[in-house]
């Protein structure tokens, strides 16, 4: 139980910092010439990143 509960930490802890970073890094990312667009692909990329690893992680502890 004790993991679980440090898992959770950790995760509340990255995204925290991620939020925190976020703006700043989109703001590097404009003044490179970067559109909106291309902004909203990166993080669409990351979101369906995350959701692939959270849905790999719960099958294979699902599967034993």
């Amino acid at each position: 139980m004790r993991w679980q509960a440090s898992g959770i930490g950790l995760v509340l802890a990255i995204g925290r910092l991620c939020g925190i970073l976020s703006p700043s890094v989109a703001c590097l990312l404009l003044e490179a010439q970067w559109t909106s667009q291309h902004l909203l692909n990166l993080y669409t990329a990351s979101l369906l990143l995350a959701s692939l690893l959270v849905w790999c992680s719960y099958r294979s502890r699902s599967d034993t």
